[in-house]
Order: C-alpha cells, then sequence, then structure tokens
C-alpha cells in the first residue's frame, strides 16, 4: 500500500513536534460470534474511529478507508479469518482523511504499534491525506461465558474477607495520602489480588506511577513532576485508586477502590452516621475517610414484599451535622442531620426477591459535606432466606467449598481468615460425610445459586470462659509466635474464647483477636515422677511433710522456675499455696 502511516489511537509515547494526528476508537470488547467481515466493513470502520488533530484550524474526518483486516498484532502479523474469546486482536486500517492545512506534513509516532520511527505524510492541496494505518487494539468476548471477576484484599484487613467480591465502588481500605506518587504505589501494591473467575487463583495487583498519575489527573488532583518522586495534595474529600480485574473471556470486570485521604484531618467537620440495633450498646459509626467496608457492620435486614423498605432502612442509622455524638448515644441539641429514603441508593435492590444486596446511603450536612456508608441489606422471605454476619474461628485460614450431590470440592482461592466476617444463611445448613457446612451469602446472587460453603465448626458462637492463669503466660499469635505483649500474671483470671487449639502441636487458648496463652499455663501438663519427690515452698523449707511416690502423676505448671539455689522447680496443685517440686525428680 503506497504512503504507509501508522497514526496513534488512543494514549501513546509523546508525539514529535509538528502537525499531528491523533486516532481513537470506541472499539473495546467484540462478541466473538461477530463476523470478520462485519467487524472490517468500511461502514463499521468509519463508525468506530474518530481523529483529531492539533493544529485548531483543522477539522478533520475520516471519509473514506482502502483496507481493513483482523491481526494477531498491531503491525503484521497474521491475518484472521474468525475470533476466540478471550483472546486479543487488532483491527488494521488504511485510511483517508479530509479536513487538514493544504499541502502540509502530518506526523505520528507509531512506537505503540511496533515501528521503529516516526514518519509523515503530506497533504494534498485539498487538504487530504490517503493510506494512513491505524491499529486498533480490542478484545474478543463471550458475554455467555460464566466467570465472574473479583478484586479481594489480600489479608485480613478491616474484617475484609480475603475471599469475597467487592462491589462496585466498595472502598476496601482507607488511609492519609503519602507525599509521593512512588509511596502511593508502594501502599496499592500487594494490598489487593485479582482473578477472572473463582477457580483461578488470585494474584496480586500490580500497578505503576504512570497509572496513579493518570488517575490522579483524571480525578482533577494536580501533580507536580514525573515519575515515582511527582507529589500532589489531596483534596478534602479525598482520592479513590481504581483496582479493576477483568475476565478476557467474557468482557466481565470488577472494581474496589483504595480511599486516600488528605494528610490534613478535618474529617469532624463531615456528618458522622451511625448503625443502631435499637441499642446503645450495638451500634456502629461511620464518618468520612473511615473505612466503612460493609461487613465491618451489621446486616440490615427487611421482609421480603416490605414495600416501605426504604423507611425501613433509613430508620436503622441517625447522623449528625459533624462531630461526633456523646458517649450515650444522644446526638447533642441542634446537631441532628435528618436521614430520609431519598439518601438511599442501590444497584439491582428488589425488595420483593430474597436475597443480599449492597446499599449506599449519603448524608450531606449544610456544609455541603457529604458522608457515604456501603453496607449491605439482606431481603428475607423463609426462614431458610434469613442471613446474618458470623465472625469465622479458626487456627489460620478456612477454604470454602462447593458441593455437588453431596460431594464437596475446594474453591480455589476462596478462602477466609481467623476473626473475618462473613455472610452466611446461619438455617441453610447440609451434613456430608458426617461434616455439617453453612451456605455462604454472597450480594446479588440468589442463595440457592450461591454454591459456597463453610464447615459450620469455624462460624459458631466461641463460649466465653473464666479460668485462672497458674503460671506467668506470654501472649502468642496464631502461628505460635510470641507477641512480646505484657504478660498474664499468675493467679488472675482471664476469659477465654472456645475450646482448645493446636498450634505447632502445642496447645494453646485463645483469649483476644489473634492472641493465645499456652493452655498449660492455665490447665498444667501431667508428669510422671521417675524419684521420691518432696514438695517445696522455698529452696530451703518444705511445704508439708508429703512425699510424692516415684510413678506417681503429678499436673504441673507452665514452665520451671530457677530458685536461689541454681536448681529449677515446677509449680503443682491448682491453687496459690507454694507448692513446687524439683524439675530433677521427672528426668
Amino acid at each position: 500500500v503506497p504512503n504507509e502511516q501508522f497514526a496513534t489511537s488512543g494514549s501513546a509515547t509523546p508525539a514529535p513536534q509538528g502537525n499531528i494526528l491523533t486516532f481513537s476508537s470506541s472499539l473495546n470488547n467484540v462478541n466473538a460470534s461477530e463476523k470478520v467481515s462485519d467487524l472490517t466493513s468500511d461502514a463499521n470502520v468509519l463508525k468506530v474511529l474518530s481523529v483529531t488533530s492539533n493544529y485548531g484550524a483543522d477539522k478533520p474526518q475520516i471519509v473514506g478507508v482502502s483496507k481493513a483486516v483482523i491481526s494477531d498484532s498491531a503491525n503484521g502479523g497474521t491475518i484472521q479469518d474468525s475470533l476466540k474469546a478471550g483472546k486479543k486482536y487488532y483491527l488494521q486500517a488504511w485510511v483517508t482523511v479530509s479536513g487538514l492545512q493544504k499541502s502540509k506534513k502530518y506526523k505520528s509516532t507509531n512506537a505503540k504499534f511496533g515501528a521503529s520511527n516516526s514518519d509523515s505524510a503530506t497533504t494534498t492541496n485539498q487538504g487530504t491525506v490517503t493510506n494512513v494505518k491505524i491499529a486498533i487494539e480490542f478484545n474478543a468476548v463471550d458475554p455467555n461465558a460464566k466467570g465472574n471477576p473479583y478484586v479481594s484484599y489480600n489479608t485480613s484487613v478491616n474484617n475484609t474477607p480475603s475471599w469475597e467480591t467487592l462491589s462496585d465502588k466498595q472502598t476496601a481500605f482507607s488511609k492519609n495520602a503519602p507525599a509521593t506518587v512512588g509511596a502511593m504505589v508502594d501502599e496499592i501494591n500487594g494490598k489487593f489480588k485479582v482473578a477472572p473467575n473463582s477457580v483461578t487463583t488470585p494474584v496480586a495487583f500490580v500497578t505503576n506511577a504512570d497509572d496513579v498519575i493518570q488517575q490522579l489527573t483524571a480525578a482533577g488532583i494536580k501533580v507536580n513532576g514525573t515519575g515515582a518522586n511527582a507529589t500532589f495534595t489531596i483534596p478534602d474529600k479525598g482520592f479513590d485508586f481504581k483496582v479493576t480485574s477483568y475476565n478476557s473471556t467474557n468482557g466481565k470486570s470488577a472494581v474496589a477502590y483504595a480511599h486516600f485521604k488528605s494528610s490534613v484531618d478535618n474529617s469532624l467537620n463531615y456528618p458522622l452516621i451511625r448503625y443502631s440495633n435499637n441499642s446503645s450498646s450495638d451500634y456502629f459509626n461511620v464518618q468520612q475517610g473511615s473505612n466503612n467496608f460493609n461487613n465491618a457492620m451489621p446486616i440490615v435486614t427487611v421482609k421480603m414484599n416490605t414495600n416501605d423498605w426504604a423507611e425501613t432502612i433509613v430508620n436503622h442509622f441517625k447522623a449528625t451535622q459533624a462531630g461526633k455524638m456523646d458517649g450515650n448515644n444522644v446526638v447533642p441539641e441542634g446537631a441532628a442531620l435528618r436521614l430520609v429514603s431519598s439518601d438511599l441508593s442501590a444497584s439491582g435492590f428488589n425488595a420483593n426477591v430474597a436475597g443480599l444486596y449492597p446499599m449506599t446511603l449519603e448524608a450531606k450536612n449544610s456544609d455541603g459535606l457529604t458522608t457515604t456508608l456501603h453496607f449491605n441489606v439482606a431481603v428475607t422471605g423463609s426462614t431458610l432466606d434469613e442471613i446474618k454476619n458470623v465472625t469465622v474461628h479458626s487456627n489460620g485460614q478456612v477454604k470454602l467449598v462447593s458441593m455437588v450431590a453431596n460431594t464437596t470440592s475446594d474453591l480455589n482461592g476462596v478462602i477466609v481468615n481467623n476473626g473475618q466476617s462473613i455472610a452466611v444463611y446461619p438455617n441453610d445448613t447440609k451434613t456430608v460425610n458426617g461434616v455439617e457446612y453453612t451456605r455462604v451469602a454472597r450480594t446479588n446472587v440468589d442463595r440457592e445459586q450461591n454454591n459456597q460453603w463453610i464447615e459450620t465448626k469455624y462460624i459458631k458462637e466461641e463460649t466465653k470462659t473464666e479460668k485462672t492463669v497458674m503460671h506467668d503466660a506470654a501472649i502468642y499469635n496464631k502461628d505460635g509466635q510470641n507477641t512480646h505483649a505484657t504478660s498474664l500474671k499468675r493467679y488472675n483470671k482471664v476469659t477465654v474464647l472456645g475450646d482448645k487449639v493446636s498450634i505447632n502441636g502445642a496447645s494453646y487458648y485463645k483469649i483476644g483477636d489473634n492472641q493465645y496463652i499456652k493452655a498449660s499455663n492455665i490447665d498444667g501438663t501431667e508428669k510422671t515422677l521417675k524419684h521420691n519427690a518432696y514438695v517445696y515452698a522455698t529452696s530451703k523449707k518444705r511445704a508439708n511433710k508429703d512425699v510424692l511416690k516415684k510413678g506417681t502423676k503429678v499436673t504441673v505448671y507452665g514452665g520451671s522456675y530457677k530458685f536461689k539455689n541454681g536448681k529449677r522447680y515446677y509449680k503443682i496443685g491448682n491453687d496459690t499455696k507454694k507448692t513446687y517440686v524439683k524439675v530433677a525428680n521427672f528426668e
């Protein structure tokens, strides 16, 4: 083709100085069933392409197509006669552009399309240039292909289930903005995982300085400088960095946000929203810039077919113009902010269909400042449709499973962590091979269509039992690592949660979120005497006249103590008396 030029399309590397043509396209995701002949028709090429010029007097317009093909490469490549879902293709077209300056050279930068140099073409005396080559990238998709992409949080932060698809516009974490673009990149990278569907192992989301700068600029935030050292100032409303996961097979995408607050803390100027379950002690507060992930608060429930569902939902909340409510859950006089039904918004909500739906509540005060809360609403019909948030109690990660014909299978990458909240249908349970499972609830997915289950034992209410610490007890995390927090002193009471758990082969009691103490400090450990033994109160004084015979089983508490005589002793006896036996008698 004579006079072949490669013109820019969309964003490209910086163009050379002079008259530049920039092409753009509405082509993005194309149904794989589309005929190549339809895509390359003159009518379609003219429809999906547009052109602009950097010379203000120009009125460029694509007026003709001399050739168009579909290729697997932007430059040359193999010509395609059909499309396959999940593949990337290029529409290569040779077009004629009119409305330009007469007899002038127009340049284009070709680096994006694989050419090594910039080139130019000269218009005719009618202001027309012919056979300018355009290469448009697009994806072939099958809209009916199964698989919903998702964005998940990489670790257990703010009670965010690491497996759960975050709702559109969901804020996954919130923190003060750093000083540079590079620092923001570091804050984002690795915080999220993305996957094209629920059966593909998610991978860490990675961004770069250029992408951050592009999103900052698009949000109207001025960026000073380039690259990682560029600086910026976050406005009062903050900045949401968009994280996107894409399924190239069906063209579906999922989005979540990382919210960065202004380094100037003016959050108290914003309205405060409080969720209340008609109790001064059962409430949840959110203020603009604070974490408002929906699983951090109870699920709001409405009965199916409720006509005044919006009013029912709004009545669960209170709001203030700014600042905080007092400690008695009372709104200061004159500070109340009235919430109405129109403050609610939801995508896909249907009060006539049971399920879990994402909902948004916005409170706007008299200064025009708005606090936004994202939360979940459960529409319930039958008892099976009831939904509640529960906390996972486990020693590490718990895999969710699918269930077919009383057979369970692991879901790759679908896990929850100890201490996380998860929405479930507590009354929808099944038992397989003696193990009871509870169905998991997900937003905008019908109960019977959501084939994800968790072992019921992991979501049962933890029993609280008061016990006495018989030996100074260090506090460990779920991995058995000493947290070096202040230890629990012997003979004090402690509330343990649930039954004993095993960590690295040793028994522990859970006493808080990711806090454990060794069970031997409470229950002791049974040991057998290998020698007759006296019971001592000190290194020199016996506690009594008893002699414990060889072969006797004795419960000792915690580790041994070193007395002044240099010898080590175990505490025995479930009391506060000074009763010790030499360690040597057990060896």
